[in-house]
């Protein structure tokens, strides 16, 4: 900051008539930086926009505590931050997240039951649960698909979706000259067992 010598002369003899006391800042503010001047017990000071500021040993002290607990707050801060955001990439998405992304794009795009994601062709040892009529199954569809290794409509008894019966665990077994037999606590003739042994379009028609 640039004085003439009448505004010198006249802030000199301001500061004669009222110095600044120990321990206190005297500042001139021009253009947004500030010019302090002071006479204090330390000659301790720092310099702000060019000018000298002087502050007490306590004073600096306290200062300096100060911004060392906001500093140590600070980094605090940002390694939880960093932590969790690192977290927050790989956690969240395992197989009820994709089936719930596949069961949305099937509806959405009108592609078959069987349709797979890009991701499906990569996993190893999964199972899908859904009939070829509904995301959720029943027992009939469910046996006949662990008796025949197909899915089928709800209610399909050893049968394809298209009605055709499809061969079974034990037709295969017998044909190659295995005993066979089933036991049951409930009716043989049941959703469960009866797709082991027998092929009905409706398990109403027991």
């Amino acid at each position: 900051m640039v004085r003439t010598p009448a505004e010198d002369e006249s802030r000199q003899k301001l500061l004669a008539g009222n110095p600044p006391q120990h321990g206190t800042i005297h500042s001139d503010d021009d253009e947004g930086c500030q010019e302090t001047t002071a006479t204090l017990q330390s000659e301790d000071s720092f310099s702000f926009c060019g000018a000298s500021v002087f502050l007490p040993k306590a004073t600096r002290q306290r200062t300096l505590a100060y911004l060392g607990a906001v500093a140590l707050v600070a980094v605090f801060v940002s390694a939880v931050a960093v932590v969790y955001a690192r977290r927050g990439a790989i956690s969240g998405f395992g197989p009820a997240s994709e089936t719930l992304a596949r069961n949305y794009y099937q509806a959405t795009h009108d592609v078959p039951y069987n349709h797979q994601l890009p991701l499906d062709t990569i996993l190893v040892g999964s199972s899908r649960t859904r009939s070829s009529s509904s995301l959720v199954t029943d027992s009939a569809a469910g046996a006949t698909a662990f008796s025949c290794g197909v899915k089928t409509y709800n209610g399909a008894i050893g049968v394809f979706p298209d009605g055709r019966p499809c061969g079974t665990v034990l037709e295969a077994a017998k044909a190659i000259g295995y005993h066979t037999g089933l036991v049951a606590t409930s009716r043989i003739t049941h959703a469960t067992p009866a797709s082991f042994a027998s092929h009905v379009s409706s398990r109403g028609d027991e």
